[in-house]
């Protein structure tokens, strides 16, 4: 019995567009479509797995130097106080970093509001920039 594609998969696979800024054989970096702050981002491997304790080595290592990498990225775009790393994984069974950047002494967790494509988009851009 085949399991069902995550969203993370769908966007991998290429069947669900997403704003992209990052990607090469390990790992995806995308723009968090709910973010609740500006450039908030997703590290995402590409093995599914769902517990990011089980990952291998090799890419446990290479999702945390992408995710610093982003993160100074954002810390340049968009010049927040600080730029927070979270590991979730309830909302997708598929292992994935948060970056989130915050702009006040209060880091917001909640689900956001869906952003645009186009914005979207343009935070990828704004985040690509400072790479």
């Amino acid at each position: 019995m085949r399991k069902e594609k995550t969203i993370f998969e769908k966007i991998i696979d290429g069947e669900i567009s997403a704003a992209k800024f990052y990607t090469d054989d390990t790992c995806i970096g995308i723009v968090d479509k709910f973010s609740t702050t500006r450039g908030q981002a997703l590290i995402i491997p590409k093995n599914s797995e769902p517990y990011i304790f089980n990952l291998d080595e090799e890419t446990y290592s290479h999702i945390f130097k992408v995710a610093r990498k982003t993160a100074k990225a954002i810390d340049r775009a968009f010049t927040p106080i600080r730029t927070c790393l979270v590991v979730e994984g309830f909302e997708v069974p598929h292992s994935h970093i948060k970056l989130h950047p915050t702009y006040k002494n209060v880091l917001e967790t909640s689900g956001g509001n869906e952003i645009s494509d186009k914005e979207a988009q343009e935070i990828a851009n704004k985040i690509l920039s400072e790479f």
